[in-house]
C-alpha cells in the first residue's frame, strides 16, 4: 500500500515537473515583436523547437493576433504528431486564421471540408476556400482551386483559366501542381491534348520542387522510355534518391524490382534490393515492398 502511494505522488511530481518546465519554455517565448534580444516568430526559430514548445509558442502568437501562428497550431493539432490529434482544435484555429485572411490557414481549412476532418465534408465549401486562399495568394491553394475548376469546365474557356492557374502554382515552385500538369498531358482529356514530351517536362519540375509523386513518375518515364529515351540507370537513380529523400512506397519498390535483376544494364544486387525494399515497406507503407522483402529474408 505504501509503494503504491509512494508511486502515485512520484506521477504526480513528475507530472508537475514538466507542466513547469514547459510553463519556462512559454515564458521565454512570450515576447513582443518589437524586442531586439529575443527571438521573431519565424520558421527558422520555430524549427529548432519541439513540437510541444512550438505548440505552446504558436498559441501564445495566435492570442496576440498572429494569424499564421493560429494556422501552424492548426496544422499541429491535425497532423497530431508529437501531440494528441484534434480535429475540433484544428478546425477552430484554421478558421480563426482564415476569417482574418491568412492564405494558408483558408487553404488548409479546405482540406479539412473536403476530406470531412472533425465536421461534415462539403464539397463546395471547399472549393470556395481554396479559391479565397487563392485570392489572398496562396500558391497551392490557386494550384487545387485550378485542380477543382477543371473537374467542373464546360467549355474551352473555363478549362484554360483553371489549366493558367495551375501552371502559375508550378511556375511559383508547388511541384504537386507541377506533377499533376504533368499527369493531366500524360493522359489527355477534351481541353488538353495527349503530349508525353510536355508530361515529361512537367514531372520534371514536379520532382525539382520537392514532389515525390513527380519523382516516381520522371523516374517511370525514363524506365518505361515515354516522353524520353529509354534509359534504366537514370530511372534507378532517381527512384533510389527518392526513396532515400522521402520514403515513396512505390520508388524504393521499383528501385528494388530493377536492383534485384529486372533489366540486364543493371546487375543484380540481392543487398542492394533488399535495402530499398525495407525502406519501401517499414516506412513507405508500400505492400509489394513488403511482400519481396519477405521472400529475400526467406531465401537468405
Amino acid at each position: 500500500m505504501k509503494n503504491t502511494l509512494l508511486k502515485n505522488i512520484l506521477k504526480v511530481i513528475g507530472a508537475f515537473t514538466i507542466v513547469l518546465i514547459l510553463g519556462a519554455i512559454a515564458a521565454k517565448m512570450d515576447h513582443s515583436p518589437s524586442s531586439d534580444t529575443d527571438p521573431e516568430y519565424n520558421d527558422e526559430n520555430r524549427s529548432k523547437l519541439g513540437v510541444v514548445a512550438r505548440l505552446l509558442w504558436d498559441e501564445k502568437e495566435c492570442i496576440k493576433g498572429n494569424w499564421g501562428a493560429c494556422t501552424n497550431a492548426g496544422v499541429i493539432y491535425s497532423e497530431g504528431n508529437g501531440v494528441k490529434q484534434d480535429y475540433a482544435k484544428a478546425l477552430e484555429r484554421f478558421t480563426k486564421a482564415c476569417d482574418h485572411h491568412d492564405d494558408a490557414g483558408c487553404y488548409d481549412l479546405g482540406i479539412v471540408y473536403e476530406n470531412g476532418e472533425g465536421v461534415k465534408a462539403d464539397y463546395d465549401k471547399a472549393v470556395a476556400l481554396y479559391k479565397q486562399s487563392c485570392d489572398l495568394g496562396s500558391v497551392e491553394g490557386c494550384g487545387v482551386y485550378g485542380k477543382h475548376l477543371l473537374k467542373i469546365a464546360t467549355a474551352s474557356s473555363e478549362a484554360t483559366q483553371a489549366i493558367k492557374l495551375i501552371e502559375q502554382a508550378c511556375d511559383d515552385k508547388n511541384g504537386k501542381s507541377c506533377t499533376y500538369l504533368g499527369i493531366l498531358y500524360a493522359d489527355g482529356d477534351t481541353y488538353i491534348p495527349q503530349n508525353p514530351n510536355r508530361a515529361f517536362a512537367f514531372y520534371s519540375k514536379g520532382c525539382e520542387n520537392g514532389d515525390s509523386t513527380g519523382c516516381f513518375l520522371y523516374a517511370s518515364a525514363y524506365e518505361e522510355g515515354t516522353g524520353i529515351a529509354h534509359n534504366i540507370p537514370k530511372a534507378l537513380s532517381i527512384y533510389k534518391n527518392t526513396c532515400e529523400t522521402s520514403s515513396d512506397g512505390p520508388s524504393c519498390y521499383n528501385a528494388g524490382v530493377i536492383l534485384n535483376g529486372a533489366y540486364e544494364e543493371i546487375p543484380m544486387n540481392e543487398t542492394e534490393a533488399l535495402k530499398y525494399f525495407t525502406i519501401g515497406c517499414e516506412k513507405g507503407n508500400d505492400e509489394d515492398a513488403c511482400k519481396e522483402m519477405k521472400e529475400i529474408q526467406n531465401l537468405s
